[in-house]
């Protein structure tokens, strides 16, 4: 079995092939507190329902912080609830400017194509630190689409 024997088990299973175009960039925005936190929004996978395209994309996001930000990693678990969050924030709606927001864009076996923008709304830092002795960063975000036809 090889890759090509993949691709058309997908197809058989209702799923779209689709290859990225061009280079693959991340939304950039630098906080008021001097962090840098990139976005980027990934497809994983696209699935036929009848004249339908089901996208399934993921977030990705990362945060740079310079060296008097980072602090003792927290041992406590990260909460999984938004009231969760509550009371681990330091501060909600942190002043942000847009370095970049640009959309990456994908063909389709068909020959139609799709883009995704992963675009920041909102920004709000924790009292908690991760493994790396980051800060975590809470991010209220959308993942925008666009197509041509792709059917």
């Amino acid at each position: 079995m090889d890759e090509n024997d993949i691709e058309e088990m997908l197809k058989d299973y209702d799923y779209i092939s689709f290859e990225q175009i061009g280079s693959e960039n991340w939304s950039v925005y630098h906080l008021k507190d001097s962090a840098i936190i990139k976005l980027k929004a990934v497809p994983l996978k696209l699935l036929k329902r009848g004249n339908n395209i089901i996208l399934s994309p993921m977030l990705v996001q990362t945060a740079f912080v310079p060296r008097g930000h980072r602090g003792t990693p927290s041992e406590t678990p990260f909460p999984t609830t938004p009231e969760g969050w509550e009371d681990e924030l330091t501060q909600i709606n942190i002043g942000f400017d847009i370095i970049n927001e640009p959309w990456n864009e994908y063909r389709i076996d068909s020959g139609g194509t799709f883009s995704l923008k992963a675009v920041a709304i909102e920004f709000a830092s924790t009292k908690l630190y991760d493994p790396q002795r980051e800060p975590v960063y809470i991010i209220n975000s959308q993942i925008l689409t666009k197509k041509s036809p792709m059917i």
